[in-house]
């Protein structure tokens, strides 16, 4: 999905958290982008955005790929934080929850007409 096939839906995106790294050159630029998108229509979102805290440049998707390296485990307990933080604040709502199917469906959509999902 593109940047701008989510501007339709900037102001019902559910809580967001990205991560990105210096090392990531398929979708750091993006990533940037869509959190200052988020946050202009106040979306609650947070931004990892890694350097080489670990001592290496990490790669796109590291968390994915690196799961239980010390960079990839603090990538997944710092956005487990933050989405129970956000289920605290009762954002599990009905109106979370639809938008969130909503917004699912037309990235499935997207991907299944050729689009992908590139963005996030």
């Amino acid at each position: 999905m593109e940047i701008d096939e989510i501007l339709p839906y900037e102001n019902e995106m559910p809580p967001t958290y990205l991560i990105t790294s210096s090392g990531d050159t398929l979708a750091k630029k993006q990533t940037i982008q869509l959190y200052e998108l988020l946050k202009k229509n106040g979306v609650s979102c947070e931004l990892a955005n890694y350097g080489k805290e670990y001592g290496e440049t990490l790669p796109h998707v590291f968390s994915v790929l690196q799961p239980f390296e010390p960079a990839g485990k603090d990538a997944i307990d710092k956005a487990l934080a933050f989405y129970q933080n956000e289920m605290k604040q009762g954002l599990q709502s009905k109106d979370f929850l639809d938008n969130f199917h909503r917004i699912f469906n037309a990235a499935r959509t997207s991907a299944e007409h050729g689009s992908g999902i590139n963005a996030l």
